[in-house]
């Protein structure tokens, strides 16, 4: 299969992701109009044991249009990276990783809902930047200068600011993301159904 059509096919598995945030953030917004529940009780409640659930279901949540609008397009684009480049490795790096960001942020998160799934941005633009280089190949050193030069600017997110974003999310997301490009870069390397890197 070539470069081209295996990425137009996991870009629409990323559209179909896409596509499940944002009917969940309608279905918020129905039942918080309808009956004044809102979904970010599913949110990462930092150190509080009755919210562990939340590392899965936290990332699939926001908290406004401007949240979840933000989150649209780089989730899109660097899955679809992800996924096009790790294809045989992706399910279980992922699951992995949305694991030990959720589990970050609740250790070490400010008493508050972290919600949204900007720490899996985090964490795809860190393990695709940092995979580019543990690996040392052509085209995976192209896409850590690709993430760099479109994604370097998240790089000050990780960083305290405005009191609504969960700079602790973005933060764990990161260091995940160098981690995992780390423990995995051998085993990427040598994996010989590996069709591009």
């Amino acid at each position: 299969m070539s470069l081209i059509k295996e990425f137009k096919e996991q870009a629409s598995t990323s559209f179909k992701v896409v596509a499940v945030l944002w009917i969940i953030f309608i279905l918020d917004i129905l039942f918080s109009n309808l009956f004044n529940f809102h979904f970010s009780r599913f949110g990462i409640i930092p150190r509080k044991i009755s919210s562990l659930g939340g590392i899965f279901s936290a990332p699939f949540l926001h908290g406004s249009l401007y949240h979840i609008i933000s989150n649209t397009v780089p989730l899109f684009i660097l899955l679809s990276v992800f996924l096009t480049f790790y294809k045989k490795n992706a399910a279980k790096i992922l699951l992995i990783a949305i694991t030990l960001v959720g589990l970050l942020t609740w250790v070490i998160g400010r008493n508050a809902s972290h919600i949204g799934a900007s720490g899996v941005i985090y964490f795809l633009a860190s393990f695709l930047f940092f995979s580019g280089l543990f690996q040392k190949k052509a085209i995976s050193i192209i896409i850590s200068i690709l993430v760099f030069l479109f994604y370097g600017s998240m790089f000050w997110g990780i960083f305290p600011s405005l009191p609504y974003i969960s700079w602790e999310g973005h933060l764990s997301g990161f260091l995940v993301g160098l981690f995992l490009a780390f423990m995995y870069k051998k085993q990427l390397a040598e994996n010989n159904e590996e069709q591009y890197i």
